[in-house]
């Protein structure tokens, strides 16, 4: 679990991780490197804000990630992902 701040509130909350998304085995995906780069969580699952229930709303899939990835000028090294 990781801890998590809202604007509203300075009190520390934790992060009830659910997996979303199903990924191939041979891709590497962690939330670490994502937050820490400030990736809105919006950004990959929606409107989460709105949601009583995380729910895929994008296909998650390699050009997906590309476009994030080359718009954020994040790397592309193969072996960031994949392994």
């Amino acid at each position: 679990m990781t801890r998590a701040w809202t604007n509203d509130t300075p009190e520390a909350f934790e992060i009830q991780w659910n997996r979303v998304y199903t990924l191939p085995d041979f891709v590497r995906f962690t939330h670490r490197p994502h937050i820490h780069a400030g990736i809105e969580c919006q950004r990959c699952h929606g409107p989460v804000q709105t949601m009583d229930r995380v729910v895929p709303v994008h296909e998650i899939n390699m050009g997906f990630c590309v476009d994030c990835h080359t718009e954020k000028k994040a790397t592309l090294d193969c072996v960031g992902c994949h392994h």
